[in-house]
C-alpha cells in the first residue's frame, strides 16, 4: 500500500498529460473542420425571407437518383432571432409534368441546424431537379429576419 500510494502523483501527472495531447488533437481536428466547413460555405446555398425556395438539378455528382431512397438535406446554419416556426417542403420536379411532393421536415427549435432525410417513395429519376422551399407558419414582420445556411442536398441508399 504505500509504494502505491507513493506512485499516485506520478499516474495523476501521466494522466493529465495524456489528456493534455488528446485536447491538443482535438483542437487541431476543429482546425481542419472549420477549414472543410469553410469550403462546403462555397457550395452551399441560403434561404431567407425573400428567397425562400431553391432548385437543385439531378446530376450524376448526387448519385443515381432512380435508386436513392432518402434525400437528405444539411442544414447547416440558421439565424432565426424571434424562432418564426419554420417548416420545408421536399419536391422532385421532373424535367417534364407536375412537381412531386416528396415530404417535409421542420426545425426544432425553429432555430436548430441539422440533417434531415425524406423518403423518395421511388419517384426520383435522372434529370429533373429537387426543389426546397421554406415555409414560415408565424406571422412576419418587416424587421424579422431569417437565414438559413444549407450546406448540402444528397442522396441516401
Amino acid at each position: 500500500m504505500f509504494q502505491t500510494a507513493r506512485h499516485r502523483p506520478i499516474v495523476w501527472i501521466a494522466f493529465c498529460l495524456v489528456l493534455l495531447a488528446c485536447g491538443s488533437d482535438g483542437e487541431k481536428r476543429g482546425m481542419a473542420d472549420e477549414n472543410r466547413s469553410a469550403a462546403a460555405r462555397e457550395d452551399s446555398f441560403s434561404l431567407d425571407l425573400t428567397n425562400r425556395s431553391v432548385t437543385m438539378p439531378i446530376g450524376p455528382e448526387l448519385g443515381d437518383a432512380a435508386s436513392a431512397r432518402f434525400v437528405e438535406v444539411d442544414i447547416a446554419e440558421v439565424l432565426n432571432p424571434k424562432k418564426l416556426r419554420l417548416t420545408f417542403e421536399v419536391h422532385y420536379q421532373p424535367k417534364t409534368g407536375q412537381k412531386l411532393e416528396l415530404g417535409s421536415f421542420a426545425l426544432f427549435p425553429p432555430d436548430n441546424p441539422g440533417k434531415f432525410i425524406v423518403a423518395t417513395r421511388g419517384r426520383l429519376r435522372s434529370g429533373g431537379a429537387i426543389v426546397l422551399s421554406m415555409l414560415v407558419l408565424d406571422e412576419v414582420a418587416p424587421e424579422d429576419r431569417v437565414r438559413v445556411e444549407v450546406r448540402q442536398i444528397s442522396f441516401r441508399q
